[in-house]
């Protein structure tokens, strides 16, 4: 999409999963679980959407996802997506990563 000079697309920053009740509050389930079906352990798959905001000659991303520093627990607690999809995300937009940040 653009706004002026300014171009916004979307990026993929990876899934995960949370309890499908926690996240739908007072909805029963068998409403929710007709668009969303839960898991075995009753969590939900969500994702994790980025922005690439492209303004001038500066690339912006706005929310930057799960992030990589997950130990092996928590990944499967929470069914974190393995290896860093946002920057696979960024690759395929022509942004290489920028090692000051690291």
């Amino acid at each position: 999409m653009h706004v002026g000079d300014i171009e916004v697309r979307h990026l993929h920053g990876g899934t995960f999963h949370l309890d499908g009740g926690a996240m739908f509050g007072v909805v029963p389930k068998p409403l929710w679980e007709r668009k969303t079906p839960a898991d075995e352990r009753n969590r939900i798959r969500l994702a994790a959407n980025s922005l690439l905001v492209r303004a001038g000659r500066k690339n912006i991303v706005v929310e930057t996802g799960n992030g990589t520093k997950w130990d092996a627990k928590l990944r499967y607690i929470y069914g974190i997506e393995a290896g860093d999809p946002l920057q696979a995300s960024l690759e395929k937009n022509g942004v290489k990563r920028d090692r000051c940040g690291d």
